[in-house]
Order: structure tokens, then sequence, then C-alpha cells
């Protein structure tokens, strides 16, 4: 099942549905979308949000917002639920992040791929990431006659944390997450491919350390998923514990969001 959603202007949006949750049954379509940055939609773009949404999730940083801020989609509320306090390169998006991340990795790709990796541990240790996530969670539950789209600017990290979260809970397999997130790949190889061009266009950059250190930022790889996931069962024996101790999910959410969104 092709669960993109062709756009003009944007990229990397896609429905959870159709993913095999808990006893076998599918996500509900047209309920649950992930993406990346929704700023320069087209017309027909907004009208196509419009029409499937009511609720859009920002978990971007102000400055992010600023620089690119997300349209008017009418019918739509829009509610900024950072995810992260502060601007961290190669995960947020603001120019100041992203040059600041060139200049420090471009030269050394096992240095990039270790500073993603440990970003990715540090999600579950947050308190901060892990209250703004409860929050949606909490809406989830709340009626809604159409979809939830929760985006950040690429919908790779803080999206692909938050879609792993609903994830686990519908009870989807850790098989079908890793694809789910893999799939960010093919949703943004435009927008990376631009980024890797943009960067190493300047000839006194070494293009044979430059490319694998922002193919290491600005990819989706399962070895950082491996990571959170060793990290949640480090602090909390599982990630259930995580769920549970962490978020507040308990065994009435489970079976209420299930209930809502399996079928």
């Amino acid at each position: 099942m092709n669960r993109f959603i062709p756009f003009d202007n944007i990229a990397n949006i896609r429905d959870l549905g159709g993913l095999t949750g808990a006893d076998g049954r599918k996500i509900r379509p047209g309920k649950l979308f992930r993406g990346g940055n929704l700023n320069g939609a087209s017309e027909g773009d907004i009208s196509k949000l419009s029409a499937m949404l009511d609720l859009v999730v920002d978990f971007r940083t102000e400055g992010e917002i600023a620089e690119k801020p997300d349209p008017v989609i009418p019918g739509v509320r829009n509610l900024h639920l950072p995810i992260l306090e502060t601007l961290t390169e190669g995960v947020t998006r603001e120019k100041e992040a992203d040059a600041h991340a060139f200049m420090k990795f471009m030269a050394d790709p096992a240095a990039a791929f270790d500073y993603m990796k440990k970003t990715y541990e540090h999600i579950p240790k947050s308190e901060f990431a892990s209250k703004q996530q409860k929050r949606l969670l909490e809406m989830l539950l709340e009626p809604h006659d159409r979809g939830v789209l929760w985006h950040c600017t690429a919908g790779k990290d803080r999206t692909g944390g938050f879609s792993l979260v609903v994830e686990e809970i519908l009870g989807v397999s850790r098989k079908e997450i890793t694809e789910d997130y893999l799939l960010t790949n093919v949703g943004n190889r435009k927008t990376v491919d631009a980024l890797i061009a943009h960067f190493t266009g300047n000839p006194e950059v070494d293009r044979e350390k430059a490319v694998p250190a922002l193919h290491a930022m600005f990819d989706a790889n399962e070895e950082y998923l491996r990571a959170f996931y060793a990290e949640t069962e480090r602090l909390y024996g599982s990630v259930n514990g995580y769920l549970k101790e962490a978020l507040g999910v308990d065994d009435e959410m489970t079976e209420e969001l299930r209930k809502r969104y399996l079928e």
C-alpha cells in the first residue's frame, strides 16, 4: 500500500492507515498523518489539506516557524507543540542550525553519525519532550471528524519519534515501525539531494567526507531507531515501561486509542 499523499509543493506526507496493529487490525486510513514542512504549499495543496484534516500539530521551534511558517488552512486548527526546546543542528532546521551542523560535521562522517545517534538517545531522557508527546496523545483521544497531522521540518526525527510512539501503542510490529520510519528516505530524497548539492557546491569541500556526513545528518537511519529503543529499555526496562512512566499511557488509554484508530 502506497501511504504517501501526493501534493504539488510539499513532500513526505503519509497516512499511517494500513499499518497492521494489535490483533491483526489495521490502522484506520484518513485519521493519522505524519509529515514534513508545509511551507510553500500550493493553493491545491491547501485545499487538499483542508479536506483531509481538522488538526495540524507543528513540532518545530519558534525559530523554524518564523523562517518557514505553516500556511493558513481553512477549517483546520494549527497547534504549536515543540518537541525540542532549542535549536539542534541536524534536527531542527533553522539556517543557523543547518550552517553550524555543516561546519561542525562535514569533514567527519563518524562524528555526524554519533551526534545523530545521541540525539535519538536524548529523546527518552527529555522531560520536555515527554510532556509534549503526552499532550498530543491526549489530544488524539478528543473527537476528530477528519485527520490529525503532526510534522516537523523533514518529518524524520521529531515526527518519526512521535510516530513510533503512536505505532507502539497501537500494536504495530517493530519491523513495520522501522519500515515506516525509513520511508522518509523515499519521501525526502529530492530535498536531501538538493541540500547535499548546496552544501558541497564549494570546490574546496572534501566531497568524500562531506556527502556521507550530510547523509548521516539528513537521512533516516535504522541505527538511530535502535539507539532510541536501547535507551528506553535502559531507562525504563522496556518500551512499555517508557510509555507508561514517561508518557502516562496506561491500559485504559491504550485500549481507547486502539478502539479509536484500529479497524
